[in-house]
């Protein structure tokens, strides 16, 4: 980077105060897809019926993946109702496969693809790599029950089969594929170096059916390996993996590092485990298989002489427990003998490194950082709450002293490394008010949903930034109160009002109101965040309105820097706006906004201070955005934040420029003091020229 000039700009700062009253959805938020839009690709065709739209998965660029149902000339419901779309915003959609259509490997000649919406509505996107994970039920030529199943991996365009009902496997030999293989969340991952792993059942070669016939293959195509099978001998054959699989939810890392919870055997191994220490938390390692990470009966840090009880197990796994690259794990679990005196104080929050240390981060019945005296956690809420992200940050939530009022009584809590007393803190509580609500307003209800364990949908990216849907806002003066509604909170801003049911969204111009919280997936996206939320604070969601428009995919941003829309034309012609809001911290800073064609991994020291700039350095692009900042290109790219943190730019792509259709371009914003020190970088967001 240059060293740029600040000599006179003192004087010509302008403070001005962007105060915002609303949420960032509709600060921030693009309409993608709505019920009533015509489709591009089928004239006559519009989205529209019962189920329009699956919940939305989004990548590290910010390009979404859903499915949608159609409606119009030529469809007939059974038959061709149902498509895949793929894109970024309104003007850039790609619908990819169509029910009845041809399957999308090209590799089986007369088979078709059929819509079952537990394999459609649950696809995955790796962060990186353009890397699809998608099953499918299979129709046509040569097919029937015993192989209509199949999961398709690869880019959209050029995807290959995975996995097929029916397909033989490595070993045993002889055994198949049986029975149709789950393609929901909770039993696929995939990485963004485009490692898949997903859950099968086999038959035949010596199989038995309740022994030895379930197991989770991990690679991609033509290099599936066992991650797991059950009745598997563990390193060493000490133990063995129990007849069942009861491990859902696996986390897996970018290097292919997977952690999922499982019961070992009570009879297998040369010394098998015994009712008192056969759950376990095991940890897959592409070089070295399967170990025991952790588990039930051993010593539970910090917590006077208490062993681990049962490790949840199935469904109460939790959504991101494996950070993306650096081994961190966090888990929820009881604890039994030491000082447990019963239900009060058995539960802990735990987090750990690979190869390092595991820490106790919480306990319910111990005083928790809320700044009253006397506040303790009264009940940490298990089921996937706890998350981790590649900084070894954790948050977690609990219910606190019992005889609390219902819309005060559940806090979110955040801790950091090295998970001292001091390192956790309080980041947003029933009874608080955040910004963007409307005055008097806060979190909670009177009928204690406010932040329940069941009303609750957690998301965590690497940048430390929270998303939480609550099941109520609202006056707490009035007789009851309960909105639905997601708060936000990161580290610059604190917590903000993300979406809220009753705000009003123009969309195919006409006013529709939101009818209720926003739908997300928490699922890991071994990323460094969720599969609807990734590691820019870019998120995806399905959102329901009451007016002639019902449904409709959105995307929104939390975070310091914002570009939009999404894409714009490679023609030129189209403003790609930035909303820069560094937060009153960073107030009276010049900042500096860069570009790069060539990603935003692992990007590039700041030459003027300690920090990592999240673009890759591109001599064309990165140079061109400093060469041409403050031009009609880039508009307002160098200046000054205002009283703030605040301030607004854009870049505008000029006409006539040949051979950028396809580009994908992402910016940061980089803020630095009078004597040139790097004092903050944003996180990137990107933009596709189509």
């Amino acid at each position: 980077m240059r060293t740029i000039p600040v000599a006179g700009f003192l004087a010509s700062v302008v403070l001005t105060s962007l105060a915002t009253s609303q949420s960032l959805m509709l600060t921030h938020g693009e309409v993608v897809h709505a019920v009533g839009d015509a489709v591009a690709a089928l004239p006559g065709v519009s989205v529209g019926g019962t189920s329009p739209f699956s919940v939305p998965v989004i990548d590290l660029g910010g390009n979404l993946l859903w499915r949608a149902r159609l409606t119009g000339a030529g469809i007939t419901a059974g038959v061709n109702d149902y498509a895949m779309f793929y894109g970024r915003t309104a003007n850039d959609l790609t619908m990819w496969l169509q029910r009845g259509g041809a399957e999308p490997s090209g590799t089986m000649p007369g088979v078709t693809v059929n819509y079952l919406s537990t394999q459609w509505d649950n696809p995955r996107l790796s962060a990186e790599n353009n890397r699809l994970l998608f099953g499918s039920t299979l129709a046509g030529v040569g097919v029937s029950t015993a192989n209509d199943y199949c999961m398709f991996y690869g880019p959209i365009g050029s995807m290959q089969v995975l996995a097929r009902e029916g397909d033989p496997v490595a070993t045993p030999v002889g055994a198949i594929i049986g029975a149709n293989i789950p393609a929901g969340q909770d039993a696929t991952a995939l990485n963004a170096a485009g490692t898949a792993l997903i859950k099968v059942k086999l038959t035949g070669g010596g199989v038995t059916v309740g022994l030895d016939d379930d197991g989770w293959l991990i690679g991609t195509p033509g290099s599936l390996t066992w991650m797991c099978r059950e009745s598997d001998l563990l390193p060493g054959g000490a133990l063995a993996v129990h007849s069942t699989l009861d491990g859902f939810r696996p986390c897996m890392d970018a290097a292919g590092q997977v952690i999922f919870a499982q019961s070992l055997s009570l009879s297998l191994g040369s010394t098998p485990a015994t009712a008192a220490n056969n759950d376990a938390i095991l940890l897959y390692q592409p070089v070295g298989g399967l170990s025991v990470l952790v588990r039930e009966g051993d010593l539970a840090p910090g917590s006077g002489a208490c062993s681990f009880g049962t490790i949840s197990s199935g469904s109460g796994f939790c959504y991101n427990g494996l950070s993306r690259g650096n081994g961190f794990y966090v888990f929820t679990n009881t604890m039994t003998f030491g000082d447990v005196t019963g239900p009060t104080n058995d539960h802990g929050v735990f987090a750990g490194q690979i190869g390092g240390l595991l820490h106790r981060i919480a306990r319910e019945s111990e005083a928790a950082p809320t700044g009253v005296p006397g506040e303790i956690y009264q009940a940490l809420f298990p089921n996937g709450t706890a998350q981790i992200n590649d900084r070894g940050t954790v948050v977690f939530i609990s219910q606190l002293n019992t005889g609390l009022p219902f819309a005060s009584d559940t806090a979110v809590f955040m801790a950091r490394l090295p998970y001292g007393p001091g390192d956790v803190q309080m980041i947003l509580r029933e009874g608080q008010s955040v910004a963007g609500l409307p005055a008097g307003w806060v979190i909670g209800n009177t009928t204690g949903g406010g932040m329940s364990a069941t009303g609750t949908t957690w998301m965590l990216n690497d940048d430390d930034t929270v998303l939480i849907n609550v099941a109520g806002v609202g006056d707490p003066t009035a007789a009851t109160f309960g909105v639905p509604a997601q708060i936000a909170w990161d580290p610059q801003h604190g917590a903000r009002l993300s979406a809220m049911q009753g705000e009003t969204y123009t969309i195919q111009a006409s006013a529709q109101v939101m009818s209720a919280a926003v739908g997300t997936v928490a699922r890991s996206a071994s990323d460094g965040g969720n599969l609807s939320f990734n590691a820019h604070g870019d998120q995806a969601s399905r959102v329901f309105f009451t007016g002639t428009v019902p449904t409709a995919i959105m995307r929104n941003h939390v975070g310091s820097f914002v570009g939009k829309p999404s894409s714009v034309p490679a023609a030129g012609g189209v403003a790609h706006a930035f909303d820069i809001d560094c937060g009153v911290a960073n107030a009276g800073q010049f900042y500096v906004v860069l570009a790069s064609s060539l990603g935003t991994r692992p990007g590039f020291p700041s030459p003027l201070g300690p920090q990592t700039v999240p673009l890759n350095f591109d001599v064309a692009w990165t140079q061109l955005s400093l060469d041409l900042m403050n031009t009609p290109v880039w508009t307002n790219t160098f200046w000054f934040t205002d009283a703030n943190g605040r301030a607004t730019a854009s870049f505008n792509l000029p006409p006539g420029i040949p051979g950028l259709v396809g580009t994908r371009l992402h910016h940061a914003v980089a803020l630095f003091d009078l004597s040139l020190n790097s004092t903050y970088v944003s996180e990137p967001s990107g933009v596709r020229l189509y």
